[in-house]
């Protein structure tokens, strides 16, 4: 860990299996103290490499496992043929990052963010960015509309790349909406009955 909290021009590479490497690097990023976490290895299984830009804490003492754990589980996803692509989502129900409002990850490409601070490998990657638990939904959903509100929110177009741990989040409750009756759609058993223009509209049984 002391080694991760000086200002070191090459990451600190840890070996989480025989085929998956992941740097670690302490960061600034857009003015801010982050970790940036990226992989090595996932491209051999179809897997984009995946870059993590998780903002620091204060007094941080502690090496962050459960990143580790996450890329554990998108690398046993590509090895399912289940790969994590752009606007794709993990989520997850138990605590992450010391936190239950934590609920999963939003990935997307890089576009036209800012990225020459970071340590990124030289090949195709996605960013996971943090979501609350209340954004899993429209993550579900809509990921294009919540990668675009958190654009907004951090003033970066069309989305920022840096997780903000314990943050408020960007939408409400859906409650009773249409955002309800898709959630449905995907949570139980459904019927695709029309697919066109990438839009498709379910059918519940």
């Amino acid at each position: 860990m002391l080694k991760l909290e000086n200002d070191n021009v090459e990451p600190v590479s840890f070996a989480l299996n025989a085929n998956l490497l992941v740097n670690v690097l302490k960061v600034t990023y857009c003015l801010q103290k982050c970790w940036c976490f990226s992989s090595n290895g996932l491209q051999a299984f179809g897997q984009a490499e995946v870059v993590i830009v998780l903002h620091c804490q204060l007094e941080e003492k502690s090496l962050l496992k459960d990143i580790f754990s996450l890329y554990m589980t998108i690398y046993q996803d590509a090895l399912n043929g289940k790969p994590t692509e752009n606007l794709g989502s993990i989520t997850f129900t138990d605590s992450f990052l010391g936190s239950k409002d934590h609920g999963g990850f939003l990935f997307i490409s890089p576009t036209f963010q800012p990225i020459n601070d970071l340590y990124i490998p030289n090949c195709p990657v996605v960013f996971g960015i943090l979501i609350h638990k209340l954004e899993v939904p429209w993550a579900k959903v809509f990921p294009l509309r919540l990668m675009l509100r958190l654009g907004a929110e951090y003033n970066v177009y069309p989305s920022t790349l840096m997780s903000v741990r314990c943050r408020k989040p960007l939408f409400r409750e859906p409650g009773h909406t249409v955002m309800n009756l898709l959630m449905v759609c995907i949570l139980f058993p459904c019927t695709v009955f029309e697919t066109m223009l990438s839009m498709v509209v379910f059918q519940i049984l």
